[in-house]
């Protein structure tokens, strides 16, 4: 366990030092090594149609580039936010507003947890109700793995 955060938290830090664009992106994308794809092109859509505030802007891209390095559950997604500072309504907002697979992110979080560590399927699910996923989305991670 105590691996694990010491991993997260490493990639939490090299996440909170690379400063997102200031300008908006027409499309982004990015796969990961367990070969789930990312975009923020529906959310970049978003933000440019409509009138957000700039903490909320902010939070939208701080979620992006979280998941372009790890993944999270919604509920961990909103806590990070909220680490980071940004109000409840504006890590809620973004979360709320950016274009995510809740089960991908489960079942990417599992692989994550699979490539350096072993688990039960018990004990893998578990650590992702730990990490703030649903019991459905646990299920569905466990269930998918090959």
């Amino acid at each position: 366990m105590k691996k694990c955060m010491g991993v997260i938290v490493a990639m939490f830090l090299l996440v909170a030092c690379n400063k997102a664009p200031d300008s908006p992106k027409s499309s982004s994308g990015a796969t990961t090594s367990s070969g789930v794809s990312t975009t923020s092109k529906e959310t970049t859509v978003a933000t440019t149609k409509t009138n957000l505030t700039r903490q909320q802007q902010n939070a939208i891209k701080t979620a992006e580039s979280y998941l372009q390095y790890t993944s999270f559950s919604k509920a961990g997604l909103i806590e990070q936010l909220k680490f980071e500072k940004y109000s409840d309504e504006d890590a809620r907002f973004a979360v709320e507003n950016i274009e995510v697979d809740w089960n991908a992110q489960a079942l990417k979080k599992a692989k994550e947890y699979l490539d350096y560590s072993s688990f039960s399927d018990e004990g893998l699910y578990d650590q992702l109700i730990y990490e703030k996923f649903t019991e459905s989305e646990a299920r569905y991670a466990i269930s998918n793995l090959k």
